[in-house]
């Protein structure tokens, strides 16, 4: 009786073991899961947001560079609009801009495009800020119109492929990125009603597995939404729940008997693989989310609730020059600059007090030599239950990118050589000086100061003497100037000073006197000292007048003060403009140089060019161009091509000039066949490159000689190659195009880098003496270099200025193929040439002193 009742007890002792292993593995599977599908959300919400943190650091960054960009070449004058443009980089093939278009006046504008191309025409806008283009091959193009620096006019408008602009934010991103709410593009969407928002800003649709999310940005000054969206193939699975086995396996206990008991052991096994399986999939989860933090591109920092840094990644560290050990349980704050300090405390209490879930910000750390690293951060709040709160930071260092802003302002504002507000930065305060005066009693004084020959220090000295007297010269301007006078420098020898705030006209004469008194010094430029000698105009505004007509006052008081004897201060007067013009006895008219051109007073002066291995043997000739004028005798060009600048006669010039060195030329191969071998160059005047009928005249005198067009080298510094517009361009090429040879005069005297020269369109290479001048054991190793350069450019090197036997060392340790300078021999007239140089032979075969096929014969 006792053994059956036992027996009959056992299916009951089943049932409630049974009920009991339903409800504790349940109960673990449950919160197992639970915690496994929580680090799987968290992980994918940081998988998005750490993308987001990645598109939106590239939209920011493009739409800053973009817009310091047309700012920079909406200040850049007529001189140097291409050069700004080229330093900009917009229109290289693989940028989003694919146009930039210049006003021109009428409505009008002047397009180019990457490829050179260029067009003009009404591009049809609204007004500044960014829109859509509807315009032939505009159509669909997005238009930035930035303002110009001094108005609220169109100073440029970039044209940009909206295509282009998705390919820039996606170019290494899986998952989808959009920019919603630009003009005439994606009208901004709402989540869907299957939509749930997750902690962080993340939004999960449930109907598709799509997880999503976005951020209100601007981009070009324009409110849009940038929306990043991972599929679910994109993103980690979700666990597999096992509750269906345990409840199978609690029937199944409860219905068997004790003959049954093997087989629920059996279920209960498996049930115990199923709960294996689930801690495996969280590990793998967790796994995964440490690999993605240890190894994520940028640095991430969790911190406590009480600032400390409780877990780093080595990106983060190594921003800052730490290791992760050393980071760990400091402070988080005590990295950040101490400027910076009090607002990063702010933010990052406000996020862990809960009155915000996410934040943005740039701020200053110190790493750990004390340099400052630039960081953009992306914060967001962890929410660990029970009260406990952490913030999870992304912080990626941008101090490149920031330095880069801040060197493309500077290029845009300041001169690269004296670091002096530049003609855009001068004219923009000099409009706010003068609202300022207009509305206090206060006078204002503008000083325009230009050098006194200072070409002949170029000349004589090199252009790295003259770069290092205008450094002295701002820095003496500088030195004197108070804190609120303003010292710039327009280009070239010319600066100009504005001083404001000053009580009475006498202050102003006080004023300009003081700054004339500092320039009237030697200066020492290395072992020389050079005398510098400034002529200054003074204008004292009457606060009614613009920025334009100042400075134009100014020059023409400093015109007066250049032409009445030089290294004096003229001031202007306000009530006889006509009283600063210059007297006609001291200046060179425009009429005195038409009568030269009619009457041929221009003669031209021969400087030979050597080969440097044999300097017994010419290879060329410079013509140099001088005025036989009838009263002042033999003057050089320093002292006239200016007034035929003015004049606008200096293409003229050039052309006697060129016409006369090709008669000489062909008078020499007639008296030696050997000069069939010479060339002759010519240095020409900006001007001449923007005459499009020049190349005509070129080949009309080349055929009329029976000269070959090689025998013809046209020079142009480097400012010229610098600063050409289009035209120019053109001209250049149409010369090339007649077999006549290019060369770059004074190269590397500082207007053109080495990353430049593949680009530029020449064949001789004229290297400053500046570079030979006491040639030390680095200076002959840059000759080496630049006769590597050339060489492997298929180019002519040629070192000028030589002076001394130990120059002509250098020249020929270099390799260097032409040689020129005073220890050779001087310029001379035509007859000495031939007299010298020259001597009746058998013809030579045809050469050709520019080919390098032909060694220089």
């Amino acid at each position: 009786m006792r053994r059956s009742t036992f027996t009959s007890s056992i299916p009951a002792l089943i049932l409630l073991i049974g009920f009991a292993l339903t409800a504790v593995f349940f109960e673990s599977e449950n919160t197992g899961r639970q915690a496994a599908s929580a680090e799987i959300e968290a992980g994918n919400n940081e998988f998005v947001r750490a993308v987001m943190t990645d598109a939106e650091r590239r939209l920011v960054s493009l739409s800053e560079r973009l817009d310091a960009a047309a700012l920079s070449i909406a200040a850049a004058d007529a001189d140097s609009l291409d050069a700004q443009v080229e330093a900009t980089g917009l229109l290289d093939s693989d940028s989003i801009v694919d146009t930039i278009c210049f006003p021109v006046g009428g409505g009008q504008f002047d397009c180019q495009t990457f490829n050179g191309r260029r067009e003009a025409g009404a591009v049809p806008l609204r007004g500044l800020g960014l829109q859509v283009i509807e315009r032939g091959d505009f159509a669909e193009r997005l238009a930035f119109a930035g303002a110009s620096p001094n108005s609220e006019s169109v100073g440029v408008v970039l044209l940009i492929d909206r295509g282009l602009l998705d390919v820039e934010l996606q170019r290494d991103i899986a998952m989808t990125v959009a920019v919603e709410g630009l003009p005439g593009g994606a009208i901004v969407t709402t989540p869907p009603v299957t939509a749930i928002e997750r902690p962080g800003g993340a939004v999960l649709d449930r109907a598709t597995g799509r997880l999503s999310t976005s951020r209100e940005l601007t981009f070009l000054r324009h409110p849009v939404q940038l929306v990043v969206a991972a599929e679910p193939g994109q993103l980690l699975p979700e666990t597999v729940s096992s509750t269906i086995w345990i409840l199978i396996v609690g029937a199944s206990l409860t219905l068997c008997t004790a003959g049954l008991g093997v087989v629920g052991g059996r279920a209960l096994g498996q049930v115990m693989a199923e709960r294996d399986l689930a801690d495996a999939a969280r590990e793998e989860a967790a796994q995964r989310f440490r690999t993605s933090f240890a190894n994520a591109p940028i640095g991430v920092v969790e911190v406590s609730s009480d600032g400390r840094i409780v877990a780093v990644n080595p990106r983060f560290a190594s921003q800052l020059g730490f290791t992760v050990e050393e980071l760990d349980g400091l402070e988080l704050l005590e990295l950040v600059d101490g400027e910076d300090r009090n607002a990063a405390r702010g933010r990052l209490q406000s996020l862990l007090d809960g009155e915000q879930i996410a934040d943005q910000s740039e701020r200053r750390y110190r790493s750990r030599n004390g340099a400052a690293v630039w960081v953009r951060e992306s914060a967001s709040v962890l929410d660990l239950g029970n009260g406990n709160v952490h913030v999870l930071i992304q912080a990626e260092d941008v101090s490149d990118e920031r330095r880069a802003r801040a060197e493309l302002h500077r290029k845009a504002l300041f001169d690269d050589l004296t670091g002096l507000p530049n003609r855009a930065n001068l004219t923009a305060r000099l409009n706010r000086a003068i609202e300022s005066e207009r509305t206090s009693d206060a006078v204002l004084a503008v000083m325009f100061v230009d050098l006194d020959k200072f070409k002949e220090v170029n000349d004589t000295l090199g252009h790295e003497a003259g770069d290092q007297l205008l450094i002295e010269v701002a820095e003496r301007l500088r030195r004197v100037s108070r804190s609120t006078d303003t010292v710039a420098r327009l280009g070239g020898d010319e600066f100009v000073v504005i001083c404001e705030g000053l009580a009475t006209e006498e202050d102003a004469d006080a004023c300009a006197a003081r700054f004339a008194d500092a320039l009237n010094s030697p200066m020492r430029i290395g072992e020389v000292e050079v005398p510098v000698q400034a002529s200054i105009g003074l204008v004292i505004t009457p606060g009614d007048v613009t920025p334009d007509t100042v400075l134009r006052q100014a020059d023409q008081a400093m015109y007066q003060a250049k032409t009445t004897g030089r290294n004096r201060l003229v001031k202007f007067d306000l009530h006889r403009e006509e009283a600063v013009a210059p007297e006609p006895a001291k200046q060179i008219s425009q009429a005195e140089l038409i009568a030269a051109i009619e009457g041929d007073q221009f003669l031209v002066h021969y400087h030979p060019v050597f080969d440097a291995a044999d300097t017994d043997r010419v290879v060329g000739v410079e013509a140099l161009v001088r005025w036989e004028h009838p009263d002042r005798g033999i003057l050089v060009p320093s002292e006239f091509l200016l007034a035929a600048e003015k004049a606008e006669l200096l293409a003229a010039i050039d052309r006697l000039v060129v016409r006369q060195g090709l008669d000489a030329l062909q008078e020499w191969v007639d008296t030696d066949p050997s000069a069939h071998d010479w060339f002759v160059s010519f240095n020409l005047g900006s001007a001449t490159f923007l005459d499009r009928s020049f190349p005509a005249f070129v080949s009309e005198r080349v055929e009329a000689t029976g000269v070959a067009a090689r025998q013809v080298v046209l020079e142009r510094d480097e400012g010229g190659f610098m600063r050409q517009p289009p035209v120019a361009v053109l001209v250049t090429r149409e010369l090339r195009d007649l077999g006549v040879r290019v060369a770059i005069d004074h190269f590397g005297a500082g207007g053109v880098s080495m990353s430049e020269v593949p680009a530029l369109e020449f064949d001789l290479l004229k290297i400053d003496r500046s570079f030979v001048r006491s040639p030390s054991a680095r200076q002959r190793s840059v000759l080496s270099a630049l006769h590597q350069m050339a060489d492997a450019l298929d180019l002519v090197a040629m070192v000028e200025g030589v002076e001394t036997a130990e120059e002509l060392s250098a020249v020929r340790g270099a390799h260097i193929e032409m040689v020129q300078g005073f220890h050779l021999c001087r310029p001379m007239d035509a007859d000495g040439v031939r007299m010298q140089y020259l001597r009746p032979a058998a013809p030579l075969p045809d050469g050709g002193g520019l080919d390098r096929d032909h060694a220089l014969q």
